[in-house]
Order: C-alpha cells, then sequence, then structure tokens
C-alpha cells in the first residue's frame, strides 16, 4: 500500500490507508486496485501473482491460529467480547483450523515508550509541515488538545530518543514476525469493548494537558490493533458478533507480512459461516421506511 508521493512512510511505516467495507469481496477489490509499489519507493513489493478477488473461495488449508481474548494493556476485555472471539474460535475449528491460546511476547513498557516518541514525533512534523503550506500558526484554535500537546512534545524530541524508539520497533517487529511464522494468523478482539458513546474519545477535553495523559488515554483503549501497525503485519476486523445493546462487536485477524492473502480467505470462510449482510440498526440512513 503506496503512502506517496507526498509523504514517504507514514510513522516510520506504522500506518496505512485503506476503506471500511461492507464485504470481504469489496476489500479484496479495493486491495487489488490500490496495492504494489509507487514511483520512487525505496522499497519494492511487488503485486502478489493472483488478484485478492481470486483468492475468495480459494482453499487455506488447515491453519494454525492463535487466540487471545486479554488485554495487553489498558481497558480489560468485557465477558461479551471475549464471547465473541471464543465463538469465532469454535467456528474456525468447525472449519478444520486449529486454535489454541497463544500471543507474542514483548516488553510492553518499552513499545508503549517507542510508539509515544514515533507518534508524538510524526505529530509535530505533519502539523508544522501544514502550517508552513497553509501559512496558519499552530495553536489552540486550530488543533484539538490532544494534538496540539503532541505537537509540543514531539518537536521537542532529540535524534537519539528516535532513534532508540526506531530500535525498539525493530525489536517488537522481529518477535511478532517470528510468532506468526509459528502460527498462521493470531486472533483477536478488534477492542476490548462494545462500542463506545460518540464523543468518547474526545481529543479537545479540557482534561488533556500534557502528551502522555494523552496517549496513555487512547491508547489505553486499543490495546490489540497498535502492535500491528508498529509491526507491519496486516489485519483485517470482521464484524462477527453483536453486543447485548445491538452494536457490532469486531473480532481482528492478524497475519504474517504479506499475507493478505490469507486474511481474505479465512475472512470469506467466516463470512460465510456467521453472516452480517443482513445485519442493521433499528434506524440507519437509507433505510425505507
Amino acid at each position: 500500500m503506496p503512502a506517496g508521493p507526498v509523504v514517504d512512510e507514514v510513522l516510520n511505516d506504522a500506518s496505512v490507508q485503506l476503506v471500511v467495507t461492507r464485504s470481504v469481496r469489496d476489500t479484496a477489490a479495493v486491495l487489488d486496485a490500490v496495492c504494489g509499489p509507487a514511483p520512487g519507493e525505496k522499497y519494492y513489493v511487488a503485486r502478489p501473482t493472483h488478484s485478492y478477488a481470486e483468492q475468495l473461495e480459494a482453499d487455506p488449508g488447515r491453519l494454525r491460529i492463535a487466540s487471545r481474548t486479554q488485554s495487553f494493556w489498558g481497558m480489560q476485555t468485557a465477558p461479551e467480547v471475549a464471547r465473541v472471539v471464543e465463538q469465532v474460535a469454535r467456528e474456525l475449528e468447525s472449519l478444520g483450523h486449529s486454535v489454541e491460546e497463544a500471543s507474542p511476547e514483548f516488553d510492553i513498557d518499552a513499545f508503549f515508550s517507542a510508539q509515544f516518541v514515533i507518534w508524538t514525533w510524526f505529530t509535530a512534523v505533519s502539523v508544522l509541515a501544514l502550517a508552513h503550506l497553509t501559512g496558519r500558526e499552530p495553536g489552540p484554535d486550530p488543533l484539538e488538545r490532544g494534538t496540539l500537546t503532541a505537537l509540543r512534545h514531539g518537536a521537542g524530541l532529540s535524534a537519539l530518543e528516535l532513534t532508540q524508539a526506531f530500535a525498539v520497533q525493530n525489536t517488537v517487529t522481529r518477535a511478532w514476525g517470528a510468532f506468526l511464522d509459528d502460527f498462521d494468523l493470531l486472533l483477536t478482539p478488534t477492542v476490548p469493548v462494545p462500542a463506545l458513546p460518540v464523543g468518547s474519545l474526545d481529543q479537545d477535553a479540557e482534561s488533556i494537558q500534557e502528551a502522555r495523559e494523552w496517549f496513555e488515554r487512547l491508547f489505553g483503549q486499543i490495546p490489540f490493533t497498535s502492535q500491528l501497525n508498529m509491526t507491519g503485519q496486516p489485519a483485517v476486523s470482521l464484524p462477527l458478533g453483536v453486543s447485548g445493546d445491538g452494536l457490532p462487536i469486531g473480532v481482528q485477524l492478524a497475519a504474517q507480512a504479506l499475507r493478505e492473502d490469507v486474511l481474505v480467505q479465512v475472512s470469506a470462510q467466516l463470512e460465510a459461516a456467521m453472516p452480517w449482510a443482513d445485519r442493521g440498526p433499528p434506524i440507519w440512513r437509507g433505510k425505507a421506511t
């Protein structure tokens, strides 16, 4: 997934953009449309030999899948979220795969500190570049408190601090890569709790005074996803469960680097076994009255 041409590696290659789709078929189609190298990129990742759309009905074989429901940090996993993951694990076993409890081991404190440096550094770079292009001075008027505190912290980092964060990123990436050489997939919740009320992640809350406070508050609510941002393993979130309030519960599958084909294949299997296309809230835009 090229990030250019304006930027090179977003968040030191810890971020990539795609889309939210209604079906695995649509995700495969988008991947086919946008994957592959862009001119001038220093790392060349060739397009796959077979399109992702062609992988939808391909048999992935019998896979060894690791499963984890316990949060790595921050918010604890709600029982109804854990139950959905366990239900998906049983479904995967019924499809012929092997599922066992396991997860990568890594230094969480070092990971958190490195993430904090990388995020605030890139926030500062991005905001200052936009300020230069627009002629607008960064401050509380155009920026939310979370962004402003991250800018102030990131702008004061040294090259040594940044290099040390990149070293931690490398260490964590190697650990996750080695784990996903032993297991074909890692199954977790997408987030540890059912969907939060709108406004829960207010980035302009008056309580945000320091960058670390903002960071811990935000990342404490996403203990299953940010590791994959840092390490570069592909992942997919599937709406395979429903909360007691009728809101979707996402389940995440992560694969080894460049194995989006396995994600597409297994996601298609789960979509057929646990379909979500006919689900919708009581009131939603476009619904016939």
